[in-house]
């Protein structure tokens, strides 16, 4: 467990600051921003975050969403370790739907699910602070 699979839902297959879109897309197995979609993540993070005046990726913002979409927000447990990494994380939940926050060094998000974890990079070794787990 803890495996690593390549995940880019962006349309145009662009390598940017898109790691919250990413995330969600595929937490919620929702379109980046699809024309055809009716539910888009990018085009809903906008909406919500006009309404609350932030930016979409801002954290206020897509916890909103993954609030709206049946996530439940946890703090990850690190009793026993000095850097508690994505792969561990994984490693610990190899069932269910997650979404972990990095945001003390660098500000990442990605998506976990049964005990793998999707991604534009190897972010395996981050380490999350918090996590939206889907309510089952």
């Amino acid at each position: 467990m803890g495996r690593w699979i390549k995940y880019n839902p962006n349309p145009k297959r662009n390598t940017t600051d898109d790691c919250t879109i990413r995330a969600l897309a595929r937490a919620t197995c929702r379109d980046w921003d699809e024309p055809e979609s009716w539910d888009r993540v990018y085009a809903a993070l906008c909406e919500i975050g006009f309404y609350h005046k932030f930016m979409p990726s801002t954290d206020y913002i897509w916890n909103i969403y993954l609030s709206e979409h049946g996530f439940v927000r946890r703090w990850v447990d690190t009793r026993g370790y000095d850097d508690y990494t994505v792969r561990d994380f994984c490693r610990d939940h190899p069932y269910g739907v997650y979404v972990l926050c990095m945001p003390a060094k660098m500000g990442h998000v990605v998506c976990a699910v049964d005990g793998q974890y999707y991604d534009n990079w190897d972010s395996g070794d981050e380490v999350p602070t918090y996590y939206w787990e889907r309510e089952r």
